[in-house]
């Protein structure tokens, strides 16, 4: 299996349940995890756990109108983008 340390992960969703536990799993296994969901109490508690190898960013994608501002960032070189 191929390593997944050093890769770049998006996780939607990542505020609770399955999304925050991907997230929490990723960063374990030394991935650069990108969070997003449009509450941001838990991530802000793993971006201050694992500085340097995550960040979140705030976006309800339920409005069709905050996608396109989600893809403003570059994510270039994601491995893998996870939706929960």
């Amino acid at each position: 299996m191929e390593s997944i340390r050093n890769k770049k992960y998006l996780v939607t969703g990542a505020n609770s349940g399955i999304g925050l536990q991907t997230c929490k799993m990723l960063l374990l296994a030394g991935a650069k995890v990108y969070m997003v969901d449009k509450n941001s109490n838990n991530m802000e508690t793993l971006k201050s756990e694992y500085a340097e190898s995550c960040d979140f960013m705030v976006f309800d994608l339920s409005k069709p109108d905050e996608i396109p501002e989600l893809f403003d960032y570059n994510y270039h070189l994601l491995a893998l983008a996870f939706h929960y």
